[in-house]
């Protein structure tokens, strides 16, 4: 069984994938020793739909992701791990956290 990783990167200005997003995916992938992450339009929906509801709310939260995660796991029969972080140095504060960390080096996840 694969797992996949749902990274929900966001900006408040934007809600396509950012410079940012794309540099922290860059960094993430330079440091997995070739087993990268890859993009899921599916995930990223969600991920935006997610975003919204946190600039909506005006916080920073893991709110509903037990519905999210059941959601891709029904669908698609994998496990589901997640990130939330803003702003400029996303990649320093989710690399700072022992556990987004080991998620995000952890090479079962790939998506």
């Amino acid at each position: 069984m694969w797992r996949y990783l749902v990274l929900f990167m966001f900006s408040f200005s934007s809600f396509a994938q950012t410079t940012e997003e794309k540099r922290f995916v860059d960094e993430v992938n330079k440091l997995r020793g070739g087993v990268e992450l890859e993009y899921k339009i599916e995930f990223y929906k969600l991920a935006e739909y997610h975003t919204e509801y946190m600039i909506y709310s005006k916080t920073v939260s893991h709110d509903n992701y037990q519905s999210r995660s059941l959601e891709i796991q029904r669908k698609y029969k994998v496990k589901v791990g997640e990130c939330v972080s803003y702003g400029n140095d996303s990649f320093e504060t989710l690399m700072s956290s022992e556990k987004h960390k080991e998620m995000l080096l952890n090479k079962e996840y790939t998506r």
